[in-house]
């Protein structure tokens, strides 16, 4: 009885388009005491999220927070708060309004497409589907040549 081994791998591919839009806005505020700046920044970022929950479709997270001395002469001369906000949303429109509202308050970072988790697992599936398709034909066209059964 003989025992033929074969190797063989198959793979899929796709492109997944981009379905979601990402902005990160930020508060940055400068000036010679900390503990006011952190509150009007907070506020800034405060007034922005309560505004956000009022609209359905959009995803909102705060990101970093920062405090720092800056320095004139190698001395502390005024300090520096920062604090960011990342928004999802799958509606270009929406998104664009909201940042020239919050644009009074907030600086806009970046803005950018992705491809949203959602998308994204739909892609992956579709492609473990086809990848073992593929295999699977491609073990019967071994099978086939070899003249084996199975």
């Amino acid at each position: 009885m003989s025992c033929d081994h074969v190797e063989f791998m198959a793979s899929a591919s796709a492109e997944a388009p981009n379905d979601m839009l990402v902005a990160v806005l930020f508060c940055q505020l400068e000036g010679p005491v900390a503990a006011p700046l952190a509150n009007e920044v907070n506020q800034s970022v405060a007034k922005a999220l309560q505004r956000l929950q009022q609209v359905p479709g959009i995803s909102a997270q705060t990101l970093d927070w920062r405090t720092e001395a800056v320095h004139q002469k190698a001395r502390v001369s005024g300090w520096r708060v920062r604090q960011s906000l990342r928004l999802e949303c799958r509606d270009a429109a929406l998104l664009g309004s909201l940042l020239g509202e919050f644009q009074r308050d907030l600086s806009l970072e970046s803005i950018a497409y992705q491809v949203s988790p959602e998308r994204m697992r739909e892609v992956e599936d579709s492609l473990i589907a086809a990848a073992l398709k593929a295999f699977q034909e491609r073990a019967d066209l071994v099978t086939r040549e070899l003249g084996r059964s199975g």
